[in-house]
């Protein structure tokens, strides 16, 4: 987190904590269970953490556990651009004031995770279903992205770039 930001981190992690997660899903089950694994991550194996968990591990200090919570976020939330899960809804506006606020190597990383969710959402799901409602939110952030896909960093504007397609299509 930036500097001087204890209060909006103190707020963050309040609104995260108070969202019950156990009415959402992630592709391994339930959002608010930490889900074992067996194939190992960097030197470990052992357990991918509830949503909460790694929503409030994104905004951590450590690169290396901020870095790890997006990946799990990424396979919890949008599983290989191919599975969007309904935690996704909950956790977007999490995942887009981390995008704005992280420092670029998770930004490419968060909007990975956006790309995801563009692919997986349509225009063609009803509007007051969850995934309509998380295709509303990326459309209202449209602009934004298209902004981010002039940027002079090159994974981020390619990243931005595939959002901003996926929006359209």
């Amino acid at each position: 987190m930036e500097a001087g930001s204890s209060c909006k981190w103190a707020e963050i992690k309040q609104q995260i904590t108070s969202i019950d997660w156990s009415q959402y899903e992630t592709a391994y089950g339930n959002a608010a269970k930490d889900m074992p694994y067996d194939v190992p991550y960097g030197d470990s194996c052992g357990s991918m953490p509830k949503v909460e968990q790694a929503l409030l591990d994104l905004f951590a200090d450590e690169r290396e556990t901020a870095l790890k919570a997006s990946h799990d976020l990424w396979c919890e939330l949008c599983h290989q651009h191919a599975y969007l899960s309904s935690a996704a809804l909950p956790a977007f506006d999490f995942l887009f004031y981390a995008l704005e606020h992280l420092g670029m190597e998770l930004q490419v990383e968060l909007l990975d995770i956006f790309y995801g969710f563009a692919v997986c959402s349509s225009n063609h799901d009803a509007p007051g279903s969850w995934r309509g409602q998380l295709q509303a939110k990326l459309m209202e952030r449209k602009m934004y992205f298209q902004r981010l896909a002039g940027c002079p960093e090159e994974e981020i504007a390619a990243f931005a770039g595939l959002i901003v397609e996926a929006l359209d299509s």
